[in-house]
């Protein structure tokens, strides 16, 4: 997550997916104090700060002996929006999978060869 466009993409898609509003994991990490850096591309999240939601929990506000080092996107019915959280890393939540859409691309060209190849097996079985 490196731009405001892919922040308002994957915000759109989870107003439609997500109507109970579950955490969903980024793959980013916390390499120092306010400094987040995507683990696909070793980017900086820049420019990105006033999407974080509020910190409410144990572990994001200062004073702790311990940190949440990884992200979620996670809803905030007190702020009404979608917005990054840090989390700990060992829960378990659902997970947004990034990669270039050239990759995005050639799956969904291998998904749909895949498919009707399935298809073709199917039909022939039920002909025969």
């Amino acid at each position: 997550m490196s731009t405001l466009e892919e922040h308002r993409f994957i915000v759109r898609h989870l107003n439609k997916i997500d109507p109970q509003h579950r955490r969903w994991y980024i793959s980013t990490r916390q390499e120092d104090q306010n400094r987040w850096v995507n683990l696909g591309d070793n980017t900086n999240m820049l420019n990105l700060q006033e999407y974080f939601l509020r910190a409410q929990e144990p572990g994001e506000l200062g004073g702790f002996d311990y940190k949440k080092d990884f992200l979620t996107y996670s809803y905030s019915y007190e702020e009404s929006r979608w917005g990054f959280q840090p989390v700990f890393g060992h829960e378990e939540y659902l997970y947004i999978c990034e990669m270039p859409i050239e990759v995005g691309s050639v799956i969904l060209i291998i998904l749909r060869t895949s498919a009707n190849l399935l298809f073709n097996i199917f039909r022939r079985s039920n002909i025969s």
